[in-house]
């Protein structure tokens, strides 16, 4: 990914904190989604924050990328916000990012962390926070296609500050590798911080810290 569609994605260097990224499966009974999710810890809770149209039903599992592959239950913010959480043990020899305390000010780069494109492949990219917003929803400047939803929006400080929920415009269609079209969407939309962050102390009061 460090070369490929350069157009659309100006790619970051691979670090060690990019591990607490995961691919999430769940099936809904008609097929099998595939979504993004970052490892967090947050007040004593070990799980993996993600979004809620990504999950189906109360488990979903998990592919850490310690080799691992984890079922586990799963809940969804009741509250309208595109927000899941999968409750999985702590895993000490993966990163587990904190929770910003602060939203973006228009302009700041952020780093997007997601599982989007081929293979479920890792990607990661440096974008901008804008000052646009869609309702309660924070937008950011990039482009996301499939797969991407649910992947960690990043500060410098390697903190999560949003989740990948939707993309606003789409702008057009490219392949990766072969015939297979991906659809490709410009602005990135996430739930505002203080809805992550009021969730989370939801999930914390309903199972408790590990």
């Amino acid at each position: 990914a460090s070369t490929a569609h350069a157009q659309y994605w100006k790619w970051s260097p691979r670090q060690e904190y990019h591990r607490a990224a995961v691919v999430i499966r769940a099936n809904d009974g008609s097929g099998v989604r595939v979504t993004s999710g970052t490892i967090i810890h947050f007040n004593g809770l070990c799980g993996v924050l993600t979004c809620a149209h990504g999950l189906a039903g109360p488990r979903a599992t998990v592919r850490l990328q310690n080799g691992k592959t984890v079922r586990a239950r799963c809940t969804v913010d009741k509250n309208r916000f595109d927000l899941g959480f999968v409750l999985i043990p702590c895993q000490p020899d993966l990163p587990h990012l904190e929770v910003g305390s602060e939203q973006p000010r228009e302009g700041e780069q952020v780093e997007f962390v997601t599982f989007g494109g081929p293979q479920d492949k890792l990607r990661h990219w440096y974008a901008t926070s804008s000052s646009k917003t869609l309702g309660w929803d924070r937008v950011f400047n990039t482009y996301v296609i499939h797969g991407d939803s649910g992947g960690g929006i990043l500060n410098s400080h390697h903190q999560v500050i949003g989740v990948q929920s939707f993309g606003v415009d789409q702008v057009g269609r490219f392949s990766w590798n072969g015939p297979a079209q991906t659809e490709v969407y410009y602005g990135a939309g996430s739930p505002p911080l203080y809805a992550i962050r009021s969730f989370l102390r939801r999930v914390l009061q309903r199972f408790g810290g590990s």
